[in-house]
């Protein structure tokens, strides 16, 4: 049946209809709904329904039949590139059978598919499945065949639930030096792809048997509404199969990725979020999107960890590079390695090494800072490690400077103009000898004094009275008192360090630059 460009001025029912061969649909023109609740389409080609660049002003019906119970089924693609529907799309209670011995082909990949709609703009919703009980423990939709949605516009929701999609993986071919991959970032296995999107309301994806990747490709949809067994099975497919990169929401509906009512605990919503972002290629963007929405919830302390994770994902990538890197690059061809003369290959590794291992050692010294970095202050985002990290450094202070006055390596600063003396000097006024070298005692206080060296900018007074020496009468060495020089010059200098990160940490200046910029500086 062929409605090519026909204008209808009312609604379309083909309700248990039985059709063999293609339905046309292209260029139709609907002023009400297009119902195919119930119908059979086998097509002898490879496309079943056809309507590309189809406007129906009202709904597009592809699934079960409310009275008969009878589901639409489709042998061969679904197509609906560039058609307009002003209402919804509904596909519960659909069958799709995407005809494997003919495949679309789109640059240097083959696909399976069984549904076909780019530029597909929707008013309403699109209905992929829902949460309506069906008799026998039947799926809402059955594809066998990919659901492939790329540049979708949609006014409401996208529900892709109780859904079972099969996908093949494409068997490649050879390259064509002409052609181009217009398949954009699409996964191998994609069994659903919704990329390039943009939901105007919810996307919800649940309760779903894929066989598959997910790709969600730079959509953006406002809410998400998503359960840990509405993408594939992790345990199952392979890594990579849920595609992350630019995908952008506001709000987190079920942090947890659980369907209950019960508060999000903390510790389960961070490691199943974290286990949701690492199927996905990294990208520094998808753990601030992540983090946005989490804040947006009142979830603080978990978009603080979802950073965290994003920096100590870049450490493991880091560590990777270092462990794979290698200072020649292996040789895919033995035939081209053996006609080479040997002192070209020696030629070659003496211009290689030096830069290889100057770039061994930056990304080294750089795994060495972050991993400090990580564990003194939780990459300037957990301010408990900072509080920790300060007390550490105050304990430190306060017991070597108590040691060092216990063993009178502490001396009253002498001025220049005039000379102070010890208590027990005072009143000995018949002598012209003047106290050197006296030891501090209880002149100062080790832990203000501690302080006082640590805390940039601010006199406590503590740190004028006393100077490192050795005082006359004590067993300590000019050794000892050198090390201690060091040691406050390098207790001061980490102080300027600490406190200026401890600020930074505590203020949460850096959490909120990297939830917006993505970490990127």
């Amino acid at each position: 049946m062929s409605m090519r460009k026909a204008y209808i001025g009312e609604s379309v029912s083909l309700e248990n209809a039985d059709m063999e061969g293609r339905l046309g649909l292209a260029g139709l023109r609907c002023q009400g709904d297009f119902s195919l609740l119930g119908a059979r389409i086998v097509s002898n080609d490879r496309d079943a329904l056809l309507a590309r660049d189809a406007q129906i002003l009202g709904s597009l019906h592809l699934s079960i039949h409310p009275r008969s119970k009878r589901r639409f089924s489709s042998k061969g693609r679904v197509i609906l590139d560039g058609c307009h529907i002003g209402n919804d799309l509904n596909l519960c209670g659909a069958d799709l059978h995407g005809e494997f011995e003919e495949i679309e082909e789109l640059g240097d990949k083959q696909y399976h598919s069984a549904l076909l709609a780019a530029d597909l703009r929707v008013g309403g919703c699109i209905k992929l499945g829902d949460k309506s009980e069906l008799n026998g423990g039947q799926r809402s939709l059955c594809s066998e065949g990919a659901l492939r949605m790329q540049r979708v516009e949609v006014g409401k929701d996208i529900q892709l639930f109780n859904t079972k999609v099969v996908s093949i993986a494409p068997r490649k071919k050879v390259r064509d030096a002409e052609a181009t991959d217009a398949s954009g970032s699409a996964p191998d296995n994609t069994a659903f792809d919704l990329s390039y999107s943009k939901v105007g309301g919810i996307l919800i994806i649940g309760a779903n048997d894929l066989t598959g990747a997910v790709n969600l490709y730079y959509t953006n949809t406002d809410f998400l509404w998503d359960t840990s067994n509405g993408y594939p099975n992790a345990d199952l497919c392979k890594k990579d199969d849920v595609h992350l990169v630019g995908f952008s929401y506001r709000v987190l509906m079920l942090p947890d990725m659980e369907d209950l009512n019960d508060p999000a605990n903390l510790r389960k919503t961070v490691n199943v979020r974290k286990a949701w972002l690492e199927r996905s290629p990294y990208d520094a963007q998808d753990y601030a999107t992540l983090a946005r929405a989490l804040r947006r919830s009142a979830l603080t302390d978990e978009a603080r960890e979802i950073m965290i994770a994003r920096f100590v994902r870049e450490l493991a990538m880091l560590a990777r590079g270092v462990n794979d890197r290698k200072a020649m690059p292996s040789k895919t061809g033995v035939d081209e390695t053996r006609s080479q003369a040997f002192w070209q290959r020696v030629a070659a590794l003496a211009l290689a090494v030096p830069s290889y291992l100057f770039a061994q050692l930056a990304d080294i010294a750089r795994y060495v800072v972050m991993q400090v970095y990580r564990l003194t202050f939780g990459f300037g985002l957990d301010p408990r490690r900072a509080t920790l990290t300060l007390l550490v450094f105050f304990v430190l202070g306060c017991s070597v400077f108590a040691d060092a006055n216990r063993k009178k390596l502490m001396i009253v600063d002498q001025q220049p103009v005039a000379t102070l003396s010890d208590r027990s000097a005072i009143g000995a006024g018949l002598t012209n000898e003047v106290a050197d070298n006296v030891p501090c005692g209880d002149m100062i206080a080790p832990s203000l004094f501690a302080l006082d060296v640590f805390i940039p900018l601010v006199d406590l007074r503590q740190e004028s009275k006393c100077e490192i020496g050795v005082a006359e009468g004590t067993r300590a060495t000019a050794s000892e008192a050198d090390f201690l020089k060091f040691f406050k010059a390098f207790y001061a200098f980490c102080g300027w360090i600490v406190i200026s990160l401890s600020i930074l940490t505590f203020s949460g200046f850096l959490q909120r630059r990297n939830e917006l910029l993505g970490g990127d500086t």
